[in-house]
């Protein structure tokens, strides 16, 4: 009894390492606690006392995952779910569901979650949407006068189109202007960046579900199907996995898709535009694109060049930017200096277009109104050959690395706090339904106490000994050793975890036990760290 309870106490936690929402509701399925670092998704306030199908009206207890831990006392680890929840908003969510069970009866559920932002967006047949049309893409460069020639030229066509541009150029735009320059304009333009989700629910955003064809699945219509008719623009298709990829060039190919848990085909009409980030010839030497993928895809090619190699641009965009910005910010920024605008046409422009508007934006929120010089511009440039902008100090303090130091300590010390939270929450529970005996037992309420009062410095982890003092005001002071490991930190956390890979031979499972966390989160980490194995 003792031992299972033990495990079910380090699942919970171990929940707490790799999520964005955790959920902890009652018997009668009403939630108890929630802490979710989405706050612009759900406050506390939002859920707290709410039956969680308040939340997912959508939902029913065969569809729940926590229903159904509730009822049936059992486990569900990553489960995909595609849901609407009371606000309309449409949540792509991977839940791990673990229940408490306490002498053969369920106390409560743990809920944790990945939130999966979809980057979809969805222009209904008639509506506007504020796409992009051909005179709104604002240039003066020759390349990019015939391109705009060349996408007038076959927007009235049906064939697939293939943009090549490095991010930040304006593929988006682009494909905006193939549908509404088009004879498909008047009906649906459907956006989706492969990117933005996982390689498990592309498949289900892309051709569909049928209600109970997995665990949480409803009846939703795909990509494929939201589209027809009209256009669908596929953003980063190189991130999309290779055998999905497979699969999208069948049903490209037959013109008809079948939902997942499906029995029937569905015919589409769909115009199909993609758009890589990479050089498509290099995404095929490295196994990233599918070769005939690429010829299906790519019947039509087009080019976008960077912004660094579109010098004539960059004055009349940053003016567009600064005068859009004054009117919706009602700001009065009067423009650059000629050696501001000779500054900005000597910077390399990494992040293109979408870079130049990013630093527009902050001139208009900052200047107000005066005319921007040279000087005051080199504080908005991130610094050459370096895409990251310099840290500057805090000029009335000799401790400049003390403030960002005590941001990291404070939030070691709140993931503690939200540890601590859940057990005492899962603890106040658990005495909700059983009267405590006068002869207290070698069980669970031990346990518990335990847990509560885990030391700091383990909860830490065995952490290098070494003294941080702390003055009365609450700052704490700066030593040599402790500047010296933040800022080797990643540095170190990258070693380790070379070394535990190099250890196991490349097995992720081991080396994740070796170095305490889950596999998830390793795997995370070495596309962090671009670790291969």
């Amino acid at each position: 009894m003792l031992e299972r309870f033990l495990d079910q106490i380090g699942e919970v936690l171990h929940l707490c390492e790799d999520t964005d929402g955790i959920l902890v509701v009652n018997r009668e399925g009403i939630i108890e606690y929630h802490r979710i670092s989405l706050n612009s998704y759900w406050c506390s306030q939002d859920t707290v006392g709410r039956h969680i199908l308040e939340l997912y009206p959508e939902l029913d207890e065969e569809s729940s995952t926590i229903l159904q831990a509730l009822r049936n006392g059992t486990a569900s680890y990553n489960v995909l779910q595609d849901i609407n929840n009371r606000r309309g908003e449409r949540v792509l969510l991977e839940s791990t569901t673990i229940p408490l069970v306490v002498d053969g009866r369920v106390e409560c559920v743990v809920d944790s979650s990945k939130y999966h932002t979809i980057d979809q967006r969805i222009i209904r047949g008639g509506e506007s949407g504020g796409l992009s049309t051909l005179d709104r893409i604002l240039t003066q460069d020759p390349a990019m006068m015939a391109l705009k020639s060349r996408i007038r030229d076959v927007a009235k066509l049906d064939s697939s189109v293939l943009i090549y541009g490095e991010t930040g150029t304006g593929k988006e735009l682009v494909a905006e202007s193939l549908h509404s320059e088009g004879n498909r304009a008047g009906r649906p333009f459907v956006s989706q960046n492969c990117a933005a989700i996982p390689a498990t629910l592309l498949e289900s955003l892309f051709f569909g579900t049928e209600k109970g064809s997995y665990t949480g699945a409803l009846t939703r219509k795909g990509l494929l199907e939201e589209a027809d008719g009209g256009t669908l623009f596929l953003d980063e298709i190189n991130s999309m996995d290779p055998a999905l990829q497979a699969k999208l060039l069948k049903v490209l190919e037959e013109k008809k898709v079948r939902r997942l848990g499906g029995s029937r085909d569905i015919l589409f009409d769909v115009r199909i535009v993609a758009a890589v980030n990479e050089k498509p010839r290099k995404l095929i030497q490295e196994g990233r694109l599918r070769e005939d993928l690429y010829y299906r895809l790519g019947v039509i090619r087009l080019t976008l060049p960077p912004l660094r190699e579109r010098l004539c641009d960059i004055a009349p965009l940053a003016g567009c930017f600064i005068d859009r910005y004054n009117r919706t910010m009602r700001r009065n920024v009067r423009g650059l200096s000629e050696r501001a605008l000779r500054m900005l046409r000597s910077y390399s422009w990494p992040g293109n277009v979408r870079e130049l508007k990013n630093i527009t934006e902050q001139i208009s929120i900052l200047e107000q109104e005066r005319t921007v010089d040279a000087l005051r511009l080199k504080e908005y440039l991130p610094v050459q050959n370096n895409t990251l902008p310099a840290l500057t100090s805090n000029p009335e303090s000799d401790h400049s690395f003390a403030t960002e130091r005590e941001i990291l300590y404070k939030i070691l010390f709140d993931m503690k706090k939200d540890m601590n939270d859940l057990k005492h929450l899962v603890y106040d529970i658990m005495q909700k339904e059983h009267t405590i005996k006068s002869e207290p037992e070698p069980s669970t309420s031990i346990v518990l106490r335990n847990l509560y009062e885990t030391p700091q410095s383990e909860f830490l982890g065995q952490a290098p000994q070494k003294t941080i003092s702390v003055e009365k005001n609450n700052h704490i002071e700066d030593t040599e050793a402790v500047v010296e490991e933040s800022l080797s930190l990643e540095e170190k956390e990258k070693e380790m975890i070379v070394k535990a890979l190099e250890k196991n031979h490349g097995k992720r499972k081991l080396a994740a036990q070796d170095l305490g966390i889950s596999e998830r989160t390793l795997y995370r980490k070495l596309k962090e760290y671009d670790i291969e194995i």
